[in-house]
């Protein structure tokens, strides 16, 4: 069975990662340090659930595979929240975004990169989001009440 590039940090924040996840956020066996650009990105969306206490999931552009090719990665991160509000540590996953289109999927192209996701308002990256999930244009309209 395959795993997948999983981490959790507990309570005070420190960060535990199997070797998928070591190795696509730079770490060496013994720890991940937060000296690498990966690892403080990495925590500072993990920072943003915790605050949030609320899933939180990002698109983030990360080296894939033997020849270090840029990729589209999903992360899902997901806060352990106690009876009282507080946060006991979150759970992360991350998997390679596939596509971003179908014609690219048909095409074998290579996915893009969205390197400026931040630079997006919050009613556009809504509307990426539907996009993805293959809705028709009429169809987001409807959601979005447009």
């Amino acid at each position: 069975m395959q795993t997948g590039s999983c981490a959790f940090t507990d309570a005070a924040g420190s960060l535990f990662a199997n070797a998928p996840m070591q190795r696509m956020l730079g770490c060496d066996e013994r720890a991940c340090g937060n000296d690498s650009p990966l690892v403080s990105l990495f925590l500072v969306q993990e920072t943003l659930a915790r605050q949030q206490r609320q899933p939180l999931w990002v698109f983030n552009s990360q080296p894939y595979g033997a020849y270090g090719i840029t990729q589209l990665w999903l992360f899902c991160f997901l806060p352990d929240v106690d009876d009282y509000g507080g946060c006991n540590g979150i759970f992360c996953h991350a998997r390679p975004f596939p596509f971003l289109s179908l014609p690219d999927y048909l095409e074998c192209v290579n996915p893009g990169t969205v390197e400026d996701w931040h630079r997006f308002t919050d009613r556009e990256r809504g509307i990426i989001f539907l996009s993805l999930q293959r809705l028709r244009s009429k169809r987001i309209g409807q959601w979005l009440r447009i």
